[in-house]
């Protein structure tokens, strides 16, 4: 962002002041500049939220496998008292 600053400011500044001002191409120097950081952070997270769901889909958290171990015991405790039940 202050690369893009540093490139603009002088623009902005020439066509600000003496008798080259303009400012309808301030103006439009300045919506330009906003639209590109607009489109720049719009781009950014994108990907980022696109990274982070590979993440999360791909990796399983600690919480989701103790459940998934959780879920086994359950289970084979279940099957055990069927197998009971049906014995007696």
């Amino acid at each position: 962002m202050n690369l893009v600053a540093l490139l603009i400011a002088p623009a902005v500044v020439a066509l600000s002041v003496g008798s080259g001002a303009n400012h309808p191409v301030r103006i439009l120097i300045a919506v330009v500049a906003l639209l590109i950081a607009f489109g720049a952070v719009v781009v950014s997270r994108r990907r980022a939220s696109r990274t982070d769901g590979d993440a999360i889909e791909s990796e399983p958290t600690a919480l989701e496998a103790e459940d998934a171990e959780v879920v086994k015991e359950a289970d084979k405790v279940k099957d055990e008292a069927a197998k009971a039940s049906i014995e007696d």
